[in-house]
């Protein structure tokens, strides 16, 4: 399987898009990663409110939100 990106690296990415107005093709070329992967990010977020990789989120969850 391979490794998750940074959360530092999402949240770069995501800013680049949302705050300097860059594109999603702009980033994707810009950071050296999918497009489909910025889009699953933005889908991940609308639908948990975080952009924390699969993994990470199963153990956020597992320790309970306290």
């Amino acid at each position: 399987m391979a490794r998750a990106y940074s959360y530092d690296l999402r949240r770069k990415v995501i800013e680049a898009i949302e705050l300097d107005g860059m594109k999603r093709s702009e980033a994707s070329e810009f950071f050296n990663i999918s497009r489909n992967t910025i889009n699953t990010w933005f889908q991940r977020r609308r639908e948990t409110v975080s952009l924390l990789s699969m993994q990470n989120w199963a153990t956020f969850a597992a320790r309970g939100f306290d």
